[in-house]
């Protein structure tokens, strides 16, 4: 992905990217997620992705082509 403004639908199918604070940092509605609550968050996803709950429940995600979100992406080219 070349956007340097990551919003949190792009990684759909690839959750464990979350884990990674450069990434959260990159989408600005984390700014509005206390620390407390992205630490629990964090632990919580690092526990399920670990355990393979997380596939379990949404794998199905990893390999499906297309996610339809709350965002719209619009590219313009020139």
């Amino acid at each position: 992905m070349d956007c340097t403004d990551a919003f949190n639908e792009a990684y759909y199918g690839r959750p464990e990217l979350l884990l990674d604070p450069a990434v959260r940092q990159a989408c600005p509605a984390w700014d509005l997620v206390d620390d407390r609550v992205g630490a629990r968050f964090e632990a919580a996803l690092r526990r399920d992705l670990g355990s393979g709950a997380w596939d379990e429940a949404y794998g199905h995600l990893r390999v499906q082509s297309t996610y339809e979100g709350s965002l719209v992406v619009v590219r313009a080219t020139p």
